[in-house]
């Protein structure tokens, strides 16, 4: 019985050891990915510590399964790196770090930029040689520009929130037609005004 006790232990020993001598030669913690798609764009930023500073390929893939970008980096112990997938589209990538003695896969997701459909409010009219103009529900970035009618820009500002107000005064200006105009990436709206 001891016998068969002590072969059973010997058997138990060896196929835990068999069993360890297959584990990946890194260690998980070695390398750490971070892959985060950007909101609301075609960008997406990979993050990750090379804590053994080993020489790392980064390849991606489309939803496909094609090679649409390939690089070798360097031995860097923290990387992060901005990619724009614009000239291919919103989709799934599949992100592959290859080490020296480690290999990692990560997938994003990447949606197309919403549409700005942003709603501009401007004075009918000048008062008193001032115009008022408002931008509502805007998601992105637009630009509050007053022009003469020749097209030159007498007044310029982007504008990043959602809600914003301005006044302007146009006193200081000669008699003629100005446009006041919010300008998007898919929209423009404007108001003519005249200044005698």
């Amino acid at each position: 019985m001891n016998i068969l006790k002590s072969a059973f232990v010997f058997v138990f020993a060896i196929t835990l050891s068999f069993t360890n001598s297959f584990a990946s030669p890194a260690d998980e913690d070695d390398m750490i990915a971070i892959v985060e798609a950007l909101p609301n764009s075609n960008k997406f930023l990979l993050k990750f510590e090379n804590e053994k500073e080993e020489k790392v390929k980064i390849k991606i893939y489309n939803s496909d399964l094609q090679l649409v970008h390939s690089e070798a980096l360097g031995k860097k112990a923290q990387i992060q790196r901005l990619y724009d997938m614009s000239a291919l589209g919103e989709g799934t990538y599949t992100v592959v770090l290859e080490g020296e003695t480690y290999k990692e896969k990560r997938t994003v997701t990447l949606v197309n930029p919403l549409e700005n459909n942003f709603i501009a409010t401007f004075s009918p009219k000048a008062t008193h040689k001032k115009v008022f103009a408002s931008v509502e529900n805007n998601k992105g970035t637009v630009k509050l520009t007053l022009t003469d009618i020749n097209g030159n820009i007498l007044y310029e500002e982007s504008i990043v929130d959602e809600k914003k107000e301005r006044t302007l005064n146009l006193e200081n200006l000669e008699r003629g037609t100005y446009f006041l105009q919010i300008i998007g990436k898919n929209k423009t709206e404007y108001e003519t005004y005249y200044i005698d």
